[in-house]
C-alpha cells in the first residue's frame, strides 16, 4: 500500500484522534474501537477492519461512514477454524493422544464454530456444540446445555461475537471437566 499512499502504523489499542486526524483511510484490527471520539474532526472517509465483523465500529459510525464502511463477515472464519484444528493436532502430538479419543466442545456454532465442527468430523473427533437457546431451538442440530458441554468436553473452544457476556461467570470454573484444554481465540472471552 505504501506505493500508493503515505502510510503510518500505530499500536491499535492506543489509537488517538491526533493520529487519525489527517488520515483519509483507516485500517484497523479488532483491538481498535472506532467511535466518534476517534473520528470526530478527522478527514477519514473510509474505514476497513481486518476482522470478521463490525463489532468494534461503535455508535453512529456506520451511518456517518455510509457505504464507506465495508462489512466482511466470515472473511477469516476458515482461517480461524484451521488454526483451532492445527492447535488441536499439535496438542495431540505433544501429549501423545489421538483426537478420535477426545471430545471437542464448541461454544458458538456460527461462521467459525460450524467450520470447527466440520473439521472435527473430518478428523473423526467427537464433538459437542452449544449455541444460544433461541437459535438452537430453531435448528435441527443436537446442542448441549453449556454446563453439560463443559463437563464432557476434553478440548473447549469458544466462538462467540463480541457482545457483553450474559452467562454465569462461575460456570466455567465449577462445571469444566478436570484436565480439559481451552482454546481462547474468540473475541468474546
Amino acid at each position: 500500500m505504501a506505493r500508493w499512499a503515505r502510510c503510518s502504523w500505530y499500536p491499535g489499542v492506543r489509537s488517538l484522534p491526533t493520529q487519525v486526524r489527517d488520515a483519509d483511510v483507516l485500517l484497523v484490527r479488532s483491538v481498535t474501537p472506532v467511535n466518534a471520539a476517534l473520528l470526530d474532526g478527522s478527514r477519514v472517509k473510509f474505514v476497513a477492519t481486518a476482522t470478521i465483523g463490525t463489532t468494534t465500529l461503535i455508535g453512529n459510525i456506520s451511518r456517518k461512514m455510509g457505504s464507506a464502511l465495508p462489512a466482511h463477515r466470515a472473511s477469516n472464519a476458515n482461517s480461524v477454524a484451521e488454526y483451532v484444528v492445527v492447535a488441536m493436532l499439535a496438542l495431540a502430538h505433544r501429549r501423545r493422544f489421538r483426537l478420535r479419543d477426545k471430545t471437542l466442545g464448541v461454544i458458538g456454532v456460527g461462521n467459525v464454530g460450524s467450520r470447527v465442527v466440520s473439521f472435527a468430523e473430518a478428523l473423526a473427533c467427537a464433538w459437542l456444540q452449544n449455541r444460544s437457546a433461541a437459535r438452537a431451538h430453531r435448528e435441527a442440530f443436537a446442542f448441549r446445555v453449556l454446563d453439560r458441554l463443559l463437563a464432557e468436553a476434553d478440548i473447549i473452544t469458544p466462538h462467540l461475537p463480541l457482545t457483553p457476556w450474559k452467562g454465569p461467570e462461575t460456570t466455567f470454573t465449577s462445571s469444566t471437566k478436570i484436565g480439559s484444554v481451552h482454546w481462547n481465540i474468540a473475541s468474546q472471552f
